[in-house]
């Protein structure tokens, strides 16, 4: 996970910009297996902070594809999103992944 602080000069104000692959840690005795776990979970932001999170979560969630039951990499997302009452911008049920190998179409987030 990268964090990035950009200065906004025209509203004076400073924008977090996050960027986050949820990998799986190598450590095989880490409780926490992925980034999302290790490290997202531990930022805790005020009320007037602005962010800007920029991902590969591997994660699926009815959220973003309304398909989906069985929900995979999300719980630790989904608090922190609540937590800090997050909005989605990508457009739901679009696929925002293709795999060639299985050439199946999926929502990813």
């Amino acid at each position: 996970m990268q964090a990035i602080s950009i200065m906004n000069n025209k509203i004076q104000r400073e924008i977090l910009l996050f960027n986050i692959y949820n990998e799986k840690s190598q450590n095989a005795d880490d409780e926490q297996l992925y980034t999302i776990e290790r490290e997202l979970a531990k930022v805790m932001l005020n009320s007037e902070q602005k962010v800007i999170i920029v991902e590969d979560f591997n994660a699926h969630y009815s959220w973003w594809n309304a398909k989906i039951s069985n929900f995979i990499r999300t719980k630790a997302l989904i608090k922190w999103v609540n937590l800090h009452k997050c909005n989605l911008i990508n457009t739901s049920d679009i696929n925002t992944y293709h795999s060639y190998s299985d050439n199946q179409a999926q929502y990813l987030i």
